[in-house]
């Protein structure tokens, strides 16, 4: 069993092929099992003692309200979305004649951010650097902007092989730098 629970920590990255462009689906690293323990554990403090302050202040309600409870609920909505993203979390980047698109979901819910594939410049890995975890970067309208968070050296060298090569099929030979 406890192969099972380890084997689901193991990342995951899936290329596919489509007739659109290449899609590659990032599964979002796990974290260390006490992390997700420390999350449950404080998410359940926060939401009983949220509840507590709510009907306390029901009961002795004050001529101006306070604002606390505005914070409580951005702090219990923000550790509920962190909390699925370590869960179910995905960064999908797709790769098509005309685009680059990044997508950050969580269980098939998110975002895409589209980019004008010709425009994107200078694609490139960035180090670990202090707590922050390397990440693919690109160059795009006098910007820097994130590709792919948290990935290794070793996948870092993968995805971007596969990117570039894609990048150059589609006719992006001047936006690609190899190191």
């Amino acid at each position: 069993m406890w192969k099972i629970f380890l084997q689901s920590f193991k990342r995951q990255i899936q290329y596919a092929e489509e007739s659109s462009g290449l899609r590659i689906s990032i599964r979002v690293r796990r974290q260390d099992p006490l992390a997700y323990m420390f999350l449950a554990i404080w998410l359940f403090a926060w939401t009983v003692f949220g509840i507590k302050g709510i009907d306390m202040l029901l009961e002795n309600p004050s001529s101006a309200l306070p604002l606390w409870p505005l914070g409580w609920a951005f702090g219990e909505i923000g550790g509920g979305v962190v909390a699925l993203f370590l869960i179910g979390g995905r960064e999908v980047v797709m790769i098509t004649r005309d685009f680059v698109k990044c997508r950050r979901q969580v269980f098939g819910i998110g975002f895409t951010r589209e980019y004008f594939l010709h425009e994107v410049f200078n694609l490139r890995y960035q180090s670990p650097m202090y707590r922050r975890p390397g990440r693919l970067a690109f160059d795009y309208e006098g910007r820097t902007l994130r590709l792919v968070s948290d990935v290794s050296g070793a996948e870092a060298v993968e995805l971007l092989g596969r990117i570039r090569q894609k990048m150059r099929d589609y006719g992006a030979e001047q936006t690609v730098q190899d190191e």
